[in-house]
């Protein structure tokens, strides 16, 4: 069974909050370059959202299974909201980082909750399906929400947006109380089993076995790439660089993002096809040296239409790999640690998230706007090597 009203209920709040977040990340760094700061701390403000999330997973994830799933579903939102509309409110470096931190704590709860939630409600013939499902929510949410803010913030001013949205965010926190039924006791019920001693000592064993293979070390670095060329490329050195070489406006760069979430969204899903059908590999590597290529082409726009092209190209691009990441590690795991190994792979993108903005910020300080971008590209040329040495896979095609 495909649909379910509990996952169409989580899809509906997911909407709401990922619509937060598409209207905040085009918006974000023109909001800190106001505030007067360098581009580093504008980084920073953006990479600390991820350091929060990466900080309290661990905690958050064991308050999720002790308390359950409801409660982080409807707290993760206010606590979101709470931080987006301090974020409008924010005049200094130092409130903005705390807003920003606030805000990136409310959404891990709401995240990590929704995956849980998701676990419950499904089982091993249509989880990939729910989850699927559940990314097309937020992606959706992505579209609609740089439009949105570009808009408001040409016709109210660059706070207005942040104010909106957190009252939309919010929302999905009684969304979430008035729809989402609790799911944690009966999948207590369903897992009441004990494990010995010598499962969880092979376990950990695989774990270790796990974490030395250069496969797992190069989809790592693999997602690492990914991310930090998402959060610190895309999302913060891009739209510096349409304001102050061409003069784009704040919602004309709204719209530009809202196209690159649809073209995201349009090609999901023949991206999950063709990595079932010729291998992970297969998409990955096309998509970081054509994400490579496309950040270099950025350097050389000189025109609005030059720079719309691009952007759809390197969205084109980076959405090629899809979900492919995600399987190559399930597929190289052991079934006992799959659960262990997701997580890894999480903290790797979360890793890229965090460092990204920063380190490419500062290179933007120390030298170039354009600078940042082909170091960020050399990067992405050099993990792609590294993983056509250590990535292969034994695949058999789809039927």
């Amino acid at each position: 069974k495909i649909f379910n009203n509990k996952l169409m209920m989580l899809c509906i709040a997911t909407a709401f909050i990922s619509t937060g977040q598409g209207v905040i990340s085009p918006l974000l760094p023109i909001f800190a370059k106001n505030l007067n700061i360098t581009v580093s701390s504008i980084g920073f403000a953006v990479s600390i959202f991820a350091f929060a999330r990466l900080l309290f997973n661990f905690p958050i994830g064991i308050i999720t299974d002790k308390i359950g799933r409801r409660p982080l579903l409807i707290l993760g939102p206010l606590i979101n909201a709470f931080g987006i509309i301090l974020t409008g409110y924010s005049n200094s470096l130092t409130m903005l980082l705390f807003a920003r931190f606030i805000s990136g704590i409310g959404h891990g709860m709401y995240t990590l909750a929704a995956l849980a939630y998701i676990s419950d409600i499904s089982d091993d013939s249509n989880r990939a399906r729910f989850i699927g499902m559940n990314q097309a929510a937020l992606l959706a949410g992505v579209a609609i929400g740089p439009a949105i803010g570009g808009i408001l913030a040409e016709l109210y001013g660059i706070r207005m947006p942040f104010y909106f949205i957190g009252i939309i965010v919010a929302l999905a926190s009684f969304y979430s109380a008035m729809r989402l039924p609790e799911t944690l006791i009966k999948q207590k019920e369903k897992k009441a089993t004990s494990i010995n001693k010598e499962t969880t000592l092979s376990a950990k064993n695989l774990l270790i076995k796990l974490i030395k293979s250069m496969k797992f070390v190069s989809i790592g670095l693999v997602t690492i790439a990914i991310f930090l060329t998402r959060q610190g490329s895309r999302h913060t050195i891009i739209p510096l660089l349409a304001v102050t070489k061409l003069n784009i406006s704040t919602g004309m760069i709204g719209i530009i993002f809202t196209v690159q979430a649809i073209m995201h969204l349009i090609v999901l899903i023949p991206a999950s096809f063709l990595a079932d059908k010729y291998g992970r590999r297969k998409v990955i590597l096309p998509s970081l040296i054509a994400a490579g290529f496309c950040l270099l082409l950025y350097t050389f726009s000189g025109s609005l239409l030059s720079f719309i092209l691009v952007s759809i190209l390197i969205s084109l691009a980076m959405a090629l790999a899809g979900p492919a990441p995600a399987a190559y590690v399930v597929d190289i795991s052991p079934k006992e640690i799959t659960g262990i190994a997701m997580s890894l792979y999480r903290t790797a993108g979360d890793i890229g998230f965090v460092i990204g903005p920063p380190i490419l910020g500062f290179i933007a300080d120390k030298y170039s706007l354009e600078t940042s971008l082909e170091i960020n590209s050399v990067f992405l040329f050099i993990v792609a090597i590294i993983f056509f040495i250590f990535g292969n896979e034994k695949f058999k095609k789809s039927t």
